[in-house]
């Protein structure tokens, strides 16, 4: 594999810009993932230049580009989680799989379960901390 990224490009001798994808809006239509319309992704970039510990816009233009995620269904990427430290391998229907889990596990946090009035022997099971998104 080689280091190429097109994303960065040379814009001045020892300037480099990088194309960032600021907006990323997924799409996902519950037929399947193995449908090409399961998950399609728009991606919103523009280019900046690294100040200091951050980023600056330069320019006022932008690049679009649309994919299809099941066209690329068994493409495997690695990269290294921030917060645990390890590398996870995870291949574009396994990232479609963890953003459905995302969905319920923000979800349950936003809508928890309501609260049963006292004496409510009938209803006390406790819900699933992880459920397994439907259809999935």
């Amino acid at each position: 594999m080689t280091d190429y990224n097109a994303r960065f490009r040379e814009i001045a001798p020892g300037i480099t810009a990088e194309l960032i994808a600021t907006r990323i809006e997924f799409n996902y239509v519950p037929k399947g993932l193995t449908t090409p319309e399961a998950l399609t992704a728009i991606w919103w970039a523009q280019n900046y230049l690294p100040v200091g510990e951050g980023f600056q816009r330069i320019g006022e233009g932008g690049d679009r580009m649309n994919t299809v995620l099941a066209d690329h269904a068994t493409a495997v990427l690695s990269v290294d989680d921030p917060v645990t430290g390890e590398t996870v391998n995870l291949s574009a229907m396994g990232a479609v799989k963890w953003l459905i889990k995302y969905f319920d596990y923000q979800y349950n946090l936003e809508h928890p379960p309501e609260e049963l009035p006292e004496n409510d022997e009938e209803n006390l099971t406790e819900p699933d901390p992880n459920p397994e998104p439907g259809g999935v």
